[in-house]
C-alpha cells in the first residue's frame, strides 16, 4: 500500500513500501531509498539526565533494570558490590576496566544494592571464557576467589587448564579460597597432566587449602599412587608436607603409609613431618625405621623421636647411641656434628628420661677414656 507524502527519489512513483525505518523500497523501478519526515528532523532530542535523581547527564545504562545514570552513580554501584562481595575497591575498578565492559554489565545503585554474591559471581565467571582478554579473565579469576562462591568452580576450573600462566595460577588459587572438595578433580587433573612443576605444586597447596575432605584424595591420587608416580616423586614428597602443614594429626596414616612404603627422600619427608606434628601413635614406626640400611632414614627418624618426646623410644635411641672404639662422643654431641649416633643421642636428652639422659654420659665418658688409651 502507497505510503502518504512518500514518492520515489528517481522515478516519483507513490508506490512505495517501508523497507525498515526510514528506508523504502520503489516498486515502480525498484529502487531502495531513504526519507526522514522533514518535521521529525526538526525537532530535538530532549537530554537524557541520571535516573537516580542526581540530575547529571546519563553516562551508563545499568544491565538490570535498563535505568540510566551517571557516572558517579556507576562508580557508587561499584562499591556495593565491593561490599557485598568482599572485593576491595581496587579490585573492582581492575573489573570495570576489564572484564565487565566485556560483558556489557553496569550495574545501577539499586540493583547493585540487591545482588548477592552469587548473582555477582555469575557474571564474573562469563568473564573467564575464552573470548575474554586475559585481563580480563585474570581479574575475574582473582575476583571470584575472593567471593568464594561455588558456583564459580567449573568455570575455575576450565580456566585453570588455559595455556596463560598467570590466568591458569589465579584460576588454581581460587578453587582452594573457594573450599569447596567439588574443586578437587580440577585440581587433581592439574597435578598430573600439568608439565609445569610450580604450577603442579601451587594445585597442591589450593587442595591443602580446602582442608579436611580434600585430604584422603590428595593421600589416594597423588601422595599414594605409586602407579603414576612412583614411590620417591617430588610432588609426594610435596604432598607431605603440605599435609603436614594442613591436617597435623588427623594425616598420621597418611605420613605412616609414606614412611613404610616411600623411596628414601620420601621416608625423609614423613619421618621429618612425623616429628613436627608430635604424635605419639608414629612411635613405633619411627622406631622400626631406626634399622634402616639407609643412614639419613635412620637420623631423621632419630631426630622425629626426639621431637615427639615419648619415653617408650628411650631402649631403642640407646641402642642406636652406641659410639664405636675410638669414637669421639664429646665431639660429635657437643659440635653439632651429624651422624645416627649424634642424632639419637640429642633424642634422648631432648626426651630427658632419665636412663636415656644417663647412656648419654656413659657413652661419652667411655669415648674419653678410650681416647686417652
Amino acid at each position: 500500500m502507497p505510503i502518504e507524502g512518500i514518492t520515489c527519489d528517481q522515478c516519483g512513483s507513490s508506490d512505495v513500501t517501508e523497507f525498515k525505518p526510514n528506508t523504502y523500497a520503489c516498486s515502480a523501478c525498484e529502487h531502495i531509498f531513504k526519507y526522514v519526515d522533514p518535521t521529525h528532523a526538526e525537532v530535538e532530542v530532549a537530554p537524557q539526565f541520571c535516573e537516580e535523581g542526581c540530575g547529571n547527564p546519563v553516562g551508563c545504562k545499568c544491565s538490570l533494570c535498563g535505568n540510566m545514570a551517571c557516572n558517579l552513580h556507576g562508580k557508587r554501584a561499584y562499591v556495593w558490590l565491593a561490599g557485598r562481595a568482599k572485593l576491595t575497591q581496587a579490585d573492582l575498578e581492575l573489573l570495570a576496566k576489564t572484564a565487565l565492559p566485556k560483558l556489557q554489565s553496569t550495574w545501577c545503585i539499586s540493583c547493585a544494592g540487591q545482588m548477592n554474591r552469587t548473582e555477582i559471581a555469575e557474571y564474573l565467571v562469563l568473564a573467564l571464557e575464552d573470548y575474554g582478554s586475559p585481563e580480563a579473565r585474570l581479574a575475574a579469576a582473582i575476583a571470584l576467589g575472593r567471593i568464594g562462591d561455588p558456583i564459580a568452580i567449573d568455570g575455575l576450573g576450565m580456566a585453570a587448564q588455559t595455556d596463560m600462566d598467570d590466568v591458569e595460577r589465579a584460576a588454581i588459587e581460587s578453587l582452594g579460597n573457594i573450599g569447596d572438595v567439588a574443586a578437587m578433580p580440577f585440581l587433581i587433573e592439574r597435578i598430573k597432566r600439568c608439565s609445569n612443576e610450580s604450577t603442579q605444586m601451587a594445585a597442591i597447596d589450593a587442595a591443602g587449602e580446602i582442608g579436611s575432605e580434600a585430604i584422603p584424595i590428595l593421600a589416594n591420587k597423588i601422595l599414594q599412587d605409586t602407579d603414576w608416580f612412583g614411590n620417591d616423586h617430588p610432588l609426594q614428597i610435596y604432598t607431605v608436607n603440605v599435609l603436614a602443614r594442613k591436617g597435623g594429626s588427623s594425616v598420621i596414616p597418611e605420613h605412616i603409609w609414606a614412611l613404610t612404603n616411600g623411596g628414601t627422600k620420601l621416608k625423609i619427608a614423613a619421618a621429618d613431618a612425623l616429628g613436627d606434628i608430635g604424635d605419639s601413635s608414629a612411635v613405633p614406626y619411627l622406631v622400626d625405621e631406626l634399622n634402616n640400611e639407609y643412614e639419613d632414614i635412620r637420623m631423621s627418624s632419630a631426630k622425629a623421636l626426639g621431637k615427639i618426646g615419648d619415653a617408650d623410644a628411650v631402649p631403642q635411641l640407646i641402642r642406636a647411641m652406641k659410639a664405636p672404639k675410638n669414637a669421639n662422643w664429646n665431639r660429635v654431641v657437643l659440635h653439632n656434628r651429624t651422624d645416627v649416633r649424634s642424632e639419637a643421642a640429642r633424642a634422648l636428652l631432648r626426651i630427658g628420661d632419665p636412663k636415656g639422659v644417663s647412656a648419654v654420659k656413659k657413652s661419652m665418658r667411655r669415648a674419653r677414656l678410650q681416647l686417652d688409651d
